[in-house]
């Protein structure tokens, strides 16, 4: 007879959240793109909280895409490149994004592809 291995399950409080009007958001976005659609994107910025922090980690895009992201970059507030020189691939640079946001002290990430648009009543 094999017996089953037990596990205990802790449950971890979520930290707290400021509510408080004028505090920092504790959200970062990371979206990674490789030559993005640029309509796209700016959907995507669009439904974005305007106080979270927005990554946008590129994986080798170039010319006219790195400069058009450096555009949208430029229109919203609290939003940084990290451009890769290569593509890293999508874990890889979702993991910088991450590391940027933990850097930053934000408490909640959300992970993006470059073609996710937020639904318009989704509580980000």
């Amino acid at each position: 007879m094999v017996r089953a291995k037990q596990f205990h399950l802790h449950v971890i409080k979520e930290p707290s959240v400021s509510l408080m009007p004028g505090a920092p958001s504790s959200l970062a976005i990371v979206t990674v793109t490789y030559h993005p659609d640029h309509a796209l994107l700016r959907a995507q910025m669009a439904g974005l909280p305007k106080d979270s922090l927005w990554i946008l980690v590129d994986n080798g895009s170039s010319g006219s895409d790195l400069a058009l992201l450096k555009q949208i970059a430029a229109e919203r507030p609290e939003t940084i490149i990290i451009a890769n020189n290569t593509n890293l691939g999508l874990a890889a640079a979702l993991n910088k994004g991450v590391d940027h946001a933990v850097d930053a002290q934000k408490s909640h990430v959300l992970l993006l592809d470059q073609d996710s648009i937020p639904h318009p009543n989704a509580r980000l």
